[in-house]
């Protein structure tokens, strides 16, 4: 005899419903975004409106809205997940790594990216490059500077408002960053991205 309580027709758990309903959502908003890097792609950023987003998954323009306030947030929603990625890695790096060897080890860790994201990526940053002319990564969003800014500098053991290290740490990696990936998708380099870039924080190093 099965235990009280138990059967088919029980409800699941409120935090498993709502850990299903917040996947459900995080995949229609990839969808969302997978379509509209496509449209963007194909017709120009300028001619693609968030009805036609909508659209070309099936959902009507209100649902869009949402999951986004406007196409641009669409566009900008994969770098403000990469550069929560940067700070999460960041603060899982060993305590007793410097502050320049943690945050070279964060990017590392957060540009390892697999052949058949390669694409997607290289196809977003055309898109990038076409709306705003860079085709690097996004800049970092001026919240997210301030997090990251803050990390490093108590790693620094410094104070962020009283000394400039820390700031210019951050800006000095992330300008790395844009740079080699930049030049990573330009020459269509074969190599991984993890590659390059170590290569190009070698060479900040090296001078």
């Amino acid at each position: 005899m099965p235990p009280a309580g138990s059967g088919h027709g029980q409800r699941p758990p409120a935090d498993i419903s709502v850990r299903r309903t917040q996947v459900a959502k995080e995949f229609v908003a990839r969808e969302i975004e997978e379509a509209a890097i496509k449209l963007f792609a194909d017709r120009g950023y300028d001619n693609v409106t968030a009805a036609d987003i909508a659209a070309a998954i099936g959902l009507s323009r209100r649902t869009f809205f949402r999951y986004f306030a406007s196409k641009e947030q669409v566009l900008q929603a994969h770098a403000l997940r990469l550069q929560q990625r940067v700070i999460r890695a960041f603060e899982r790096r060993p305590p007793e790594e410097p502050a320049a060897v943690a945050l070279r080890n964060a990017f590392l860790d957060t540009a390892d990216v697999g052949q058949d994201e390669r694409e997607g990526m290289r196809l977003r940053n055309r898109v990038l490059r076409d709306y705003q002319g860079q085709s690097g990564w996004v800049p970092l969003a001026p919240e997210m500077a301030t997090t990251l800014t803050e990390l490093v500098a108590a790693r620094m053991d410094l104070e962020p408002d009283a000394d400039v290290r820390p700031r210019l740490l951050v800006a000095t990696m992330w300008a790395t960053v844009d740079a080699v990936t930049a030049h990573w998708i330009a020459t269509n380099d074969e190599r991984p991205l993890t590659a390059a870039m170590r290569d190009a924080f070698n060479q900040l190093v090296d001078g």
